[in-house]
């Protein structure tokens, strides 16, 4: 699935915000970083999904869900994980091609994107 996500960060605070298609949003409520000796760093965090008022009752309500991210590369390239839900669905997810655009919504993401030639692959 396609989707895209604005990491905006200040010394003290972080929003994350992932946007798909179908209007659906999930937005941090609570996060962590982990640094570990090696420098490997882990962004662990506890969000709120909502859909559009339309999916909520043929697709989808309201929901909870965490996610563990590796951040790859120094200066940050993309984060790698999981996620779960307390819809007991989970999955993989892989987040690369950054930009230093913000964006405030999927249609806008979308239009910025590269064509499909220029899309670098999935983080290793």
């Amino acid at each position: 699935m396609d989707a895209y996500v604005a990491i905006r960060q200040t010394f003290t605070s972080l929003s994350v915000r992932l946007m798909t298609a179908g209007e659906h949003e999930s937005f941090l409520v609570a996060s962590s970083f982990d640094i570990n000796d090696d420098g490997t760093t882990y962004l662990y965090g506890v969000y709120q999904g909502v859909p559009s008022i339309s999916d909520r009752k043929e697709v989808t309500a309201i929901h909870y869900g965490s996610f563990r991210y590796k951040v790859i590369g120094s200066p940050v390239t993309g984060l790698k994980g999981h996620y779960w839900t307390d819809r007991e669905t989970g999955g993989s997810i892989e987040l690369f091609d950054r930009r230093s655009e913000l964006f405030d919504s999927f249609a806008s993401a979308e239009a910025a994107r590269k064509p499909a030639g220029e899309i670098e692959p999935p983080l290793p």
